[in-house]
């Protein structure tokens, strides 16, 4: 039922932006991506605190990035007002800055590879 609800909320936002229902789709599917980096990441007991940090930290910026291709920057806005947008919000909670640009994970990737120390 969360699923579907998310689901209708990445509906909703397109709609209003004017964008497709392939646009709320594909927003969906990368959203669901995601979500498998974020838990690989959490349930890999082989990287230390910071490295995980960074990596959730990658996930989120590329996430948001391809986010707003999707749905563009006030779609994506929009979307991040949404109560369903939370576990993007709270995904890498940091000191306020943004993932390092050189750590790119395409969102089509399966797994995630995390820099050694």
């Amino acid at each position: 039922m969360a699923a579907a609800l998310r689901r209708k909320s990445l509906a909703r936002v397109a709609e209003r932006q004017g964008l497709t229902d392939e646009a709320a789709i594909q927003a969906f599917e990368m959203k669901q991506v995601a979500q498998e980096q974020i838990n690989q990441l959490r349930a890999d007991g082989s990287v230390t605190a910071e490295q995980r940090q960074v990596a959730l930290e990658a996930v989120r910026a590329e996430t948001e990035r391809a986010f707003t291709e999707v749905l563009g920057s006030e779609g994506f806005d929009s979307y991040q007002k949404q109560p369903g947008a939370y576990w993007l919000r709270n995904l890498a909670p940091g000191e306020g800055g943004s993932a390092p640009t050189e750590l790119f994970i395409p969102m089509e990737a399966e797994t995630v590879v995390i820099p050694s120390p």
